[in-house]
Parts: structure tokens; sequence; C-alpha cells
């Protein structure tokens, strides 16, 4: 694996805490903490504004670094600072680390874009189909960059305008899926596979891109409706969660313009003034300690290989 950070050797220990984190654990860990570095290196460079979030702030906050079984870093920012890291990521991460969105990567079929490990294999379950790795984005090892937009204030409209994104969101994904999928053995099933498949090819045929990629840029068009407006809350509205789950990732805006610093495996790096609000928001009694799947599921990872040698 290559990364820019030189960590201690000590680092790669193995450690036995509420869970046992094997060196290879920690190998990840590694290339995480890189990225999560390299990220905030180039936006304390440029002036951008950015906190941790999810997991990684959970981490911070109950074991000083890595939840023990987690194996991702998820960082949010609002749309006005996305857009100002969107203009000069390209350029400013170099290799092995790529800034990953639709425009970039148009595979990549996601509302939120990535930094990415390309030295590196990190392949979900879930871009798996029928056996088969067929999905050619970037599948390096990944940072999850969400980006908060306004949600209307109103609960009733705020409902229909999260039903709307969550249908278009939704639907890329499994047009996204559709064109790669094995028939199903279900007769009942088959109809409205031979369907999606069929809306799929003629699409990207007369279009030039795939219908996913259509929605991607409508659900990135939709999510932007109330940004020019002065809303209470915001949310990262393309985060796969379900509605659920959604709900709570709706939040003041001050959370996340109202920034401190925590530490976080040893380094520094910016979160909310509430986090304790916050997390309780996400998680409840976040202080109990519950070992949970990480959010990626599981995934191949290779750390040693870049994710071409298994594209080929």
């Amino acid at each position: 694996m290559e990364i820019k950070t030189k960590f201690p050797p000590d680092f790669y220990k193995e450690e036995a805490k509420t869970f046992v984190v094997s060196p290879e654990t920690k190998r990840l860990w590694a290339v995480l903490l890189d990225l999560l570095l390299e990220f905030d290196r180039v936006c304390r460079k440029n002036g951008i504004k950015y906190m941790i979030d999810g997991g990684t702030l959970l981490g911070a906050a109950r074991h000083g670094g890595f939840i023990p079984w987690d194996d991702d870093i998820d960082v949010i920012m609002l749309r006005e600072e996305f857009e100002k890291l969107n203009k000069i990521a390209p350029t400013e991460f170099t290799a092995p680390h790529f800034w990953q969105t639709n425009e970039r990567d148009p595979d990549h079929g996601r509302g939120y874009a990535r930094l990415r490990n390309s030295s590196t294999t990190f392949i979900p379950n879930y871009d798996v189909i029928g056996g088969k790795r067929v999905f050619r984005h970037n599948q390096g090892v990944p940072l999850d960059v969400f980006v908060c937009d306004n949600v209307p204030d109103r609960v009733d409209e705020r409902a229909l305008f999260m039903k709307r994104i969550e249908h278009l969101r939704m639907r890329s994904m499994a047009l996204r899926r559709s064109g790669h999928a094995p028939w199903s053995r279900s007769l009942l099933a088959q109809p409205i596979e031979f369907a999606r498949k069929i809306e799929y090819l003629v699409f990207t045929a007369l279009s030039g891109e795939s219908f996913s990629q259509r929605l991607v840029k409508r659900l990135d068009a939709e999510v932007r409706r109330y940004n020019g407006m002065a809303t209470e809350n915001v949310s990262h509205l393309t985060f796969n969660a379900d509605e659920r789950a959604r709900n709570c990732y709706i939040f003041p805006r001050k959370f996340i313009e109202e920034l401190t610093e925590v530490e976080f495996a040893g380094y520094k790096f910016p979160a909310t003034r509430h986090w304790d609000e916050y997390l309780t928001g996400f998680y409840g009694n976040w202080h109990r300690h519950v070992v949970g799947a990480n959010s990626h599921g599981s995934a191949f990872i290779d750390l040693d290989k870049p994710y071409t040698e298994y594209l080929k």
C-alpha cells in the first residue's frame, strides 16, 4: 500500500480493547487515517470548513480514535464549502489519492463524494452482482465526504421533499444495478427486471449516458432546492440510509457551523461544538459500547494490490 503519512511501528501492533484489533486492521486504519490527514491538509490550506461525522465523531468522543470494529472515515460539510473544495480537489489531491465524484468517475453513481487511495482495493459486497465485480469506478479504500443541504422547516413540506429525494436516490441505485444484474429465478420478478433492463439500455443508447447517471444528476439538482432560503435545519440528503435512520440526519444548521477540534488517533480534527447533542440524536446513549456491523458490510479488501488488478 502507498500512503503519504509515516506512522510509528507501534501504530500497527495488535490491540486488545473492547474488541481485538488485528495488525491487518491497523494497516487499513493507516490508509484511512492517511486519507483523513490529506483531506484535512487540503481543507486547511484553502480555508474550507468541514467536520468529522458519524462513526468517526463517535470514535473520537468514545475511544479517542477508531471504533475498534469500524472500517471507514466520514466527514461532512455544507454545500457551499463542498463547491469550493470540488473546484480545487482534482489538482490538490495527487496519487495515490483520487477525488471521486460522478463528474470525474461516472460509474461512481452516488450523490456524495469520496477520496480514494488508488493503490488499494476495497470492494463492498453490495458492489458485487452475480458473483462478479461489474463496476468500473475507482474502488480503492474510501473516505466518505457527505454534503449538507437545507431542508424545509414546515413538517409537511419536509416530508414531501424527503420523499422525492428518497425516490430519486433509491431509483438511481436500483437502475445502476439493473444494467448488470443477472435474471432472477422468480417468474414474478422477471417482468419488472425486463422493464428495468429495457429502460436502462434504451435510455443509455439514446442519451449517451446511463439512466442511473441521469437520475443522479436530477438528485443533485433536487437536494439544492432550498439552499437559497434561510432554513433552520440541514441534512446530508444523499446518504444511503433507510427512512427511519434518515430522520436522525436532520439537524440544526448551527451544528455544522459552530466548530471545535477533537482528538482522533493522536491528531486534531474539526468537530461540532454540539457533539454530545449531535451524537445523542444519532445514536441515543452513545456512551454504551455496542459491537455492531460497520457501515460497508462485508467487503473484499487488499491493501497490497490496486483495485485495477481485480477489474481486468
